[in-house]
């Protein structure tokens, strides 16, 4: 009876794994498709593209995070194509990777269908998630892996034996997150913690092995290296690694929605904390996953300048933790009731936040000044001004690298950092530090734009008025560079050889 049971809970559990992972697919690729381009994307898939060109991260180009993104987003690059919609896809398909393995987590560990479908709605359902995973950023990368080593843990915690390849597997998996961003490391060293007693040794050698390629980039250029992951964000504000305290202030206001900000998310995130709240009053939570989240929110508040998409890392740890407490929910009537009216708020505050992450125009949120909104299709437009204006071996000149990516043109050497953010540190290096560390300083591009060897250049994101892009106009306009296409704040300049 047991097995008949058994194979009957496996095959209805399979055929609604499936259906979660559909829906969740075909929504996670309409937003990867949809929305608006981020600064960085085209900084980190330059990177990516520059590693299967043989380029070497920090030693060939300036580099700010941890060294792994750029192979990985590059091999599907490279089989599927540089293009943004290839990079977009990828991004769709890490976040329903993610959603996935949260459902069949979800049930096992509860044995409740249910559960499984909740906890995959208030994943896929996230402002947060839809706006930040699917992107050609760490976000998705980062959360899959410290989630699934977190799950590793949980399992190991609750098995007599057998426990070492599990543990072994979390270290790996918690090792390759630090290779991406290197703040994970407080969310690695929090989940290493509940190895202590049963793993530490298994969890400390998959770390290790992980951690291990690092110690390549450190024999070959140990002050880029260094410069990249610490220097550069140390100068990058005057309020040094981990200040801007009224700044961070204000940033939590609005990621709880006590002040207004970006779009509406801050209001799904007080509904959000309001289930965990009801959770945390229960006293049914987990401890490894709230930790574990609860240590990645810790360290979100502390880079400078802070930005709310930081904690947007923390929420499958949170719905993890808060299992138990919805099995119990969903037994209980009058718990069911004020789920059903939290969640289905929840989910109303959806759309109503992808209109903004989409670049719709809606009376209830105000786009922040200065921030260029660029559709995917705006690129598409960019690079045929590009192809059409330049020749094949021509080399631009770009503000920010995303702009020449999913062309067929390379940029100047040095030109590959997103320029406005090195604009603000180049007071505070010498000349030498700037060409150590691979930056073309601003009278290096004044000199290159009058010497006659460019001939196309793009400016925007985050230059538009200021001291600097007008300056630049009125160089490009003295050298005989014309506009050949202008979007919001993004312009671009090219002249006849």
């Amino acid at each position: 009876m047991e097995d008949v049971l058994r194979n009957t809970l496996g095959t209805g559990f399979r055929k609604h794994l499936l259906a979660a992972t559909v829906l969740m697919l075909a929504g996670f690729t309409l937003t990867s498709l949809s929305l608006l381009v981020n600064l960085d994307e085209g900084y980190y898939l330059t990177a990516s593209r520059f590693v299967y060109q043989g380029k070497i991260v920090y030693r060939d180009f300036f580099y700010t995070q941890m060294p792994l993104l750029p192979y990985i987003y590059g091999l599907w690059l490279k089989l599927f194509g540089y293009s943004w919609t290839s990079a977009r896809l990828l991004g769709a398909l890490i976040s329903t990777a993610l959603g996935s393995a949260l459902f069949a987590f979800s049930f096992q560990q509860t044995r409740s269908l249910r559960v499984a479908w909740l906890a995959a709605i208030l994943y896929a359902g996230s402002a947060f998630v839809q706006e930040w995973y699917p992107l050609a950023k760490t976000y998705g990368l980062t959360a899959l892996g410290l989630t699934l080593a977190t799950m590793q843990v949980m399992r190991a915690r609750e098995q007599e034996e057998g426990t070492a390849k599990l543990f072994l597997g979390a270290g790996f998996l918690a090792g390759l997150t630090i290779d991406i961003r290197l703040m994970f490391l407080v969310g690695a060293g929090t989940l290493g913690l509940f190895c202590w007693k049963r793993g530490a040794l298994p969890y400390l050698l998959g770390l290790g092995l992980a951690l291990a390629p690092n110690l390549i980039y450190l024999a070959l250029t140990p002050e880029n290296y260094y410069f990249g992951n610490f220097g550069y964000h140390n100068i990058r504000t005057s309020a040094g690694l981990v200040g801007g305290f009224e700044e961070k202030w204000i940033n939590l206001m609005k990621l709880v929605g006590l002040q207004r900000g970006d779009g509406v998310v801050g209001y799904q995130n007080a509904l959000g904390l309001l289930l965990f709240g009801s959770a945390a009053y229960t006293k049914k939570v987990r401890a490894v996953p709230l930790l574990v989240g609860a240590s990645l929110i810790f360290v979100s508040f502390l880079p400078t300048p802070n930005f709310n998409e930081y904690f947007c890392v923390a929420v499958p740890f949170l719905i993890l933790a808060c299992l138990p407490w919805m099995k119990e929910a969903l037994e209980d009537k009058s718990w069911r009731v004020f789920l059903g009216l939290a969640v289905g708020c929840y989910l109303i505050l959806l759309p109503l936040h992808l209109a903004f992450s989409f670049g719709l125009e809606a009376p209830y949120y105000e786009k922040a000044i200065g921030h260029i909104r660029r559709r995917l299709s705006t690129h598409a437009e960019l690079r045929e001004t590009i192809q059409q204006n330049t020749e094949p071996g021509d080399k631009i000149l770009v503000s920010c690298p995303g702009y020449a990516f999913g062309t067929e043109r390379e940029m100047f050497p040095k030109t590959e950092n997103n320029f406005p953010h090195s604009l603000n540190i180049f007071p505070r290096l010498s000349e030498a530090q700037a060409n150590e560390y691979q930056f073309l300083t601003d009278k290096q591009t004044e000199a290159l734009i009058s010497s006659g060897k460019v001939r196309l250049v793009v400016l925007g994101e985050g230059m538009r008025d200021s001291e600097a892009y007008i300056k630049r106009h009125y160089l490009l306009k003295e050298n005989g560079f014309k506009v050949l296409f202008h979007e919001d704040a993004l312009t671009v300049y090219g002249k006849k050889s």
